[in-house]
């Protein structure tokens, strides 16, 4: 089966640069204004009027160009045990560069909708996706990202795009875009302590505290609280030596292991 063009369509909320020439994010995202092939589809009379709104107040736009067989096909540098489209990739890529413009310069950017456009004689929308966009704080409602933060916001994007799943690091920055969506103040702070946990904590030493504690909320008194923390001492033992052994054999083979 033949490859169409297509763009996945990322408006941009509170991002005010004029781009006389797109802003090349990546080798194949770029930032402009929003193209007139979206702003004039139909698709966009399905969206609620507050999202329309929303829309009409974006000048700007991330734009992923690329080609595929079909709309969700698969992704080709995924390698997770699940499948994962191509679309589902972009959106991704969405939340890392809006992670990325925010690490730079903390403002209310955001991004609400995700359009899918394959080119017929002109691009359309064929799907598209809302979300849970970025709410920010108080203090930073009246900042600007501007041109001189694009190199560094590019150079943060990068670096976030090269950050392995399953790691601690990428749990820091899943919290991250949870922390940020979340307008209850208390949850916010609570993930962005499990992103910076995930970045500088140990997690061994976290876990033997927390079998400490569970012990003396378990035991039925100080006798069987103490029995339990000794039993769980030993299975802490236990778990950390098989850690460290994997540890010393993926470095001894050069392999890196997904646990």
């Amino acid at each position: 089966m033949s490859k169409r063009r297509y763009r996945t369509v990322v408006p941009i909320g509170n991002l005010e640069i004029e781009f006389k020439d797109p802003f090349q994010l990546a080798p194949s995202i770029t930032i402009e204004t929003v193209p007139d092939d979206l702003r004039k589809d139909s698709h966009l009379k399905e969206l609620a009027r507050y999202h329309r709104e929303w829309f009409d107040g974006c000048r700007n736009a991330l734009i992923i160009h690329y080609e595929a067989e079909a709309l969700y096909s698969p992704d080709p540098n995924w390698q997770g045990d699940e499948p994962r489209s191509i679309e589902e990739a972009h959106r991704d890529a969405a939340y890392l560069a809006n992670i990325a413009f925010w690490l730079q310069h903390p403002s209310p950017l955001n991004f609400w909708w995700v359009f899918h456009m394959p080119e017929f004689d002109k691009f359309i929308v064929q799907a598209s996706k809302g979300g849970t966009h970025f709410l920010c704080h108080p203090n930073d409602k009246d900042e600007r990202v501007t041109a001189a933060d694009l190199g560094p916001a590019k150079e943060i994007f990068a670096a976030l795009m090269k950050i392995p799943r399953e790691t601690s690091a990428w749990t820091a920055i899943r919290a991250l875009i949870a922390a940020l969506q979340m307008n209850v103040e208390e949850i916010r702070y609570l993930l962005l302590w499990v992103a910076l946990e995930a970045l500088f904590g140990a997690s061994s030493e976290i876990t033997y505290r927390i079998s400490q504690r569970l012990a003396f909320f378990i035991g039925k008194d100080k006798a069987d609280a103490k029995a339990l923390r000794g039993r769980q001492e030993g299975i802490w033992f236990q778990v950390e030596s098989c850690s460290r052994r994997m540890e010393e054999e993926q470095r001894l083979n050069g392999t890196h292991c997904h646990q």
